[in-house]
């Protein structure tokens, strides 16, 4: 396999952080969703042209590729400065902020029109760094719960 283990997974990786379906990708890559499907499970690897294809559809160019295949190679996760530093750098170069999927700054806004990139990330970080901010508090409120029960000993 080499050069193209995990490139399945790095895909879908960007196309989710996208929240874009197959089809939409696939349909502007000029690929089936069939074809796409059978990339991002490793049953196929696409060409040079296609990847490159893809690439664009995905509004991504190859470090985007590397920095994919290096969080799925390491199992997934990425800390919050990798996620900064990287929409940043996609910021910088003009393309499309993505968020991670479980955090929809227009969920929580109740908006449905796009907001502009550098918008987007500003309220998807405040809102990561909130997230973080409250299990810290949470784990800080059972850590003192924790130690409350203990109780200090009666000294008598």
């Amino acid at each position: 396999m080499g050069a193209f283990r995990d490139l399945g997974k790095a895909l879908r990786w960007l196309r989710t952080r996208q929240d874009k379906k197959q089809y939409e990708i696939a349909e502007v890559a000029g690929i089936t969703k069939a074809m796409l499907s059978a990339y991002e499970t490793g049953k196929q690897n696409p060409s040079i042209e296609t990847l490159e294809k893809i690439l664009e559809a995905l509004h991504s160019e190859l470090p985007d590729l590397h920095h994919a295949l290096s969080v799925n190679q390491r199992g997934g996760g990425e800390d919050a400065s990798e996620t900064a530093a990287w929409h940043s750098h996609r910021l910088q170069r003009g393309r499309p902020f993505t968020a991670e999927p479980r955090i929809n700054v227009y969920q929580v806004l109740d908006i449905d029109h796009p907001l502009p990139a550098d918008q987007e990330f500003a309220f998807t970080q405040t809102l990561a760094g909130f997230h973080s901010l409250l299990r810290l508090m949470y784990r800080e409120a059972q850590e003192a719960l924790e130690g409350a029960d203990d109780g200090p000993e009666d000294e008598g």
